[in-house]
């Protein structure tokens, strides 16, 4: 009879089982926690251009910070001096983004605004976490404008988002005029571009514009509003390609090699070439043909 009970039990086998409210239960315990201020281990505090948090610092669980941040865990368990330290100044972030980003480690809900969408994009791409970060390309996403779209491109390219910078150009291509015509603060949109950036904007295949001499007017007031290095900005432009000269008439093309001639002495090679061309063509159009006569 015994024999009959060890074989009977020896085919049992034994299961793994979950609490379907267990990983919820332990969240809200965690964030109650936090809330309270208890068996907190680690002040965070946050310091941008040179000026410190002036209320007190943020009283956090280590674990739970070194979970969510890639890089408060280098800090906090790579023998580094913050590994050390009961408090942790983080520099470069604003202090209302670290408050917005800690309370996301406890609570998985994240507030993003107007006013608070770029500096949470580079405080969570600072601390490593790729899900706030996430979260803020998707708001920045669906809220480019005309007055934010350079300022949203310049943070993609510095915070390495290839994606985001993408949408942010085909926004600026789609609607180029605007960001030629519009002011703030005194100044089109377009001149917030760097010459790399606005060579790249000339030369997408997504760009909208009625007429090339368009493309001429908004280099044009790119120069005139930014700093000296833009001096010949124009030249330069042309010569890499970014204005299709086929596409200006001959009035404008002549008005364009007039105007840079007037300023620097001398006729870019591609408008002289275009030019050229031109002649060339309609001399071979205007000439009688051997059977002519």
């Amino acid at each position: 009879m015994a024999l009959n009970n060890k074989r009977r039990r020896t085919g049992l086998s034994t299961d793994e089982l979950h609490a379907e409210t267990a990983a919820t239960l332990k969240l809200c315990g965690i964030r109650e926690l936090w809330e309270k201020g208890e068996l907190t281990d680690l002040d965070l505090r946050a310091e941008c251009d040179g000026t410190s948090d002036e209320s007190p610092p943020m009283k956090v669980h280590s674990v739970v910070v070194a979970a969510c941040s890639k890089t408060l865990k280098a800090m906090l368990s790579n023998g580094m001096r913050e590994s050390k330290q009961e408090i942790i100044i983080l520099r470069d972030i604003s202090p209302i983004a670290l408050r917005q980003l800690v309370r996301f480690m406890y609570t998985d809900s994240l507030q993003i605004g107007p006013d608070s969408a770029s500096a949470l994009f580079v405080a969570s791409d600072m601390l490593g976490m790729t899900s706030a970060k996430e979260l803020c390309i998707d708001w920045l996403e669906k809220h480019i404008n005309v007055e934010s779209a350079v300022t949203v491109l310049n943070l993609a390219e510095r915070h390495g988002c290839p994606k985001l910078q993408e949408v942010c150009e085909l926004y600026i291509c789609g609607h180029f005029t605007e960001f030629v015509t519009v002011t703030h603060a005194g100044a089109a949109p377009v001149s917030g571009l760097s010459e790399d950036q606005l060579s790249q904007i000339l030369t997408h295949c997504a760009l909208n514009v009625d007429t090339e001499i368009e493309v001429v007017d908004a280099i044009r007031i790119w120069e005139t509003q930014g700093g000296e290095e833009r001096k010949d900005g124009l030249h330069r432009l042309i010569v890499s390609g970014a204005v299709r000269l086929p596409l200006l008439t001959n009035e404008e093309l002549e008005l364009v090699g007039r105007s840079m001639q007037d300023q620097s002495a001398m006729v870019p090679m591609p408008i002289a070439n275009e030019a050229i061309a031109r002649n060339r063509c309609c001399l071979l159009y205007t000439s009688p043909s051997p059977r002519d006569s």
